[in-house]
């Protein structure tokens, strides 16, 4: 007799930080090293590079974090205020593109595009960037049970994006577009990193119940039915059959 049950829990994840503030800028420490970052960094590739790296090390928040840094010092050097209508890419300007800072998205530039306000993901796209979109949501905590990251954008990948969307207040029916994709970069941990997910035992027990779901294999001896009464007389017995 085999038994399985499933349970799934998801986590709320928030889109952005709190707005920013002049006061909470940071600031650039001569010799410092988010000094020594910046003036390594160079042009948009070498920042890309250096994003990479501290995404691989450090973990994705730190490279957000520095991203962010990045481009507060470059808008307050030409005068540029801050975008308030732009509160899920703290680090993008109107002339200049959206700039990933995970390594799970960087390498394709179809994810790329779709930051910089693209198209949403489709399912015409190369199997590479559908794949690093199943893999992050995975790790994310995600269901993907029959297909995973196969590569392949059919319904259960598009199921999953819409939980994700419905999860970070976004509306259910945009795919993955910029702003789930944005929201993705900063949710998803580094490459190769799953999150660890807890049930919540509130939600699961808030009305007195647990419902649970008893598989029986079928067998060609016809054993299935005297493991059927098998477990039917253990589950009364412990009182854990529904009333009659």
């Amino acid at each position: 007799m085999a038994s399985a049950a499933s349970v799934h829990a998801r986590r709320r994840l928030p889109l952005a930080g709190a707005p920013r503030t002049a006061a909470s800028r940071p600031t650039r420490a001569p010799g410092g090293d988010l000094a020594g970052a910046l003036a390594a960094a160079g042009d948009a590739g070498g920042r890309i590079a250096l994003m990479r790296e501290i995404n691989g090390t450090a973990g994705n928040g730190a490279a957000a974090a520095l991203a962010r840094s990045l481009q507060r010092q470059d808008d307050d050097e030409a005068g540029r205020p801050d975008d308030p209508d732009d509160d899920n890419a703290p680090f993008a300007t109107k002339d200049r593109p959206f700039e990933l800072s995970n390594a799970r998205f960087t390498p394709h530039k179809r994810l790329v595009g779709i930051a910089d306000r693209g198209d949403p993901l489709a399912r015409s796209d190369p199997a590479a960037a559908v794949k690093a979109v199943q893999t992050a949501l995975l790790d994310t905590g995600y269901s993907l049970l029959r297909y995973h990251d196969d590569g392949s954008f059919g319904s259960e990948t598009a199921d999953a994006i819409r939980q994700f969307r419905v999860d970070n207040g976004l509306a259910s029916d945009g795919g993955m577009d910029w702003e789930a994709l944005r929201a993705l970069d900063g949710a998803a941990p580094a490459p190769g990193v799953k999150q660890e997910h807890y049930l919540d035992y509130e939600r699961l027990f808030g009305d007195g119940k647990l419902d649970v779901m008893l598989a029986i294999g079928y067998d060609e001896g016809q054993s299935q039915y005297d493991d059927l009464d098998r477990a039917r007389t253990w589950l009364t017995t412990n009182k854990l059959m529904p009333d009659a």
